[in-house]
């Protein structure tokens, strides 16, 4: 009967938990994302520059 209680209680708190981590983890995935965003956006405009620097050279 104990454990039986211990499950009832236990269970919402487990759900809500894994909903927090499931949150959590979403929230780094998606920071990765816009940082690997970013850096292909700065890398992008550095190679445009360096193309118009060709350019004007020529």
């Amino acid at each position: 009967m104990g454990l039986f209680l211990l499950d009832v209680a236990a269970g919402p708190i487990i759900i809500i938990a894994l909903i927090i981590l499931l949150i959590i983890i979403g929230i780094i995935i998606g920071l990765i994302y816009l940082a690997i965003l970013l850096i292909r956006k700065i890398k992008r405009d550095e190679d445009e520059k360096f193309l118009n620097k060709e350019k004007d050279d020529l």
